[in-house]
């Protein structure tokens, strides 16, 4: 009894998890990832540079990913406002930000440069296309 007892405990608790886990990112991120204040917004901008040391020699795009199936870190909104206002700052780059997986194809990857993932923990792509073009842009 109390061997079935425990089974049956883990097997709710997996569908369970499993229901809770679908829209997780989505309702962690509303949750965590309110508007930076302006003083923080201020304080990132005043520590980046106001001039290049070599200016590129064509424009840049990035492609910033901040999704998390696992850990969440707190500090994501913080970087992606330090890749934003570099690039717009020094005039170094364009960045693009996501957090869907739907921007791995390779027809959308072709117009970036570079990819930064910002913090991403246990990526799940929902199409094996998706992993191939990221693992064709890596290579």
């Amino acid at each position: 009894m109390f061997q079935r007892l425990t089974r049956y405990t883990a097997l709710v608790g997996l569908v369970c998890c499993t229901l809770a886990h679908a829209d997780r990112w989505e309702d962690e991120k509303a949750k965590r990832f309110k508007g930076l204040p302006d003083k923080i917004k201020s304080e990132i901008a005043s520590a980046i540079p106001e001039s290049l040391e070599v200016k590129p020699k064509k424009s840049r795009r990035i492609l910033v990913f901040y999704r998390c199936e696992g850990f969440i870190h707190g500090s994501i909104p913080h970087a992606n406002e330090s890749v934003r206002a570099m690039g717009e700052k020094t005039g170094a780059f364009t960045a693009d930000f996501a957090d869907t997986y739907d921007v791995f194809e390779k027809a959308n990857l072709a117009k970036y440069d570079a990819i930064l993932l910002n913090n991403t923990t246990h990526m799940k792509f929902t199409e094996p296309s998706q992993e191939a073009a990221f693992m064709d842009f890596v290579a």
